[in-house]
């Protein structure tokens, strides 16, 4: 997914451009999750015991979420 758009180059259908859109959404949607994931992992909260050990469940799960973000693209 990294062809960029210049001049010179042929202009792609509308069908290959809302491939490309509804990938790049899936993408950005997952990474977002990704986000929101890492960012709950480092709130954590009163009640939570001393340690990294929710700050590490959330970057795996994190990670998960980039894994998965590459493989479907």
């Amino acid at each position: 997914m990294s062809r960029q758009f210049g001049i010179g180059q042929q202009p792609l259908s509308v069908p290959a451009l809302e491939d490309r859109i509804r990938a790049l959404e899936m993408r950005l949607a997952l990474l977002s999750e990704a986000v929101g994931v890492m960012a709950a992992g480092l709130e954590g909260t009163p009640l939570d015991e001393p340690g990294d050990e929710a700050m590490a469940r959330a970057a795996r799960r994190a990670h998960e979420l980039a894994i998965n973000a590459r493989t479907r693209s």
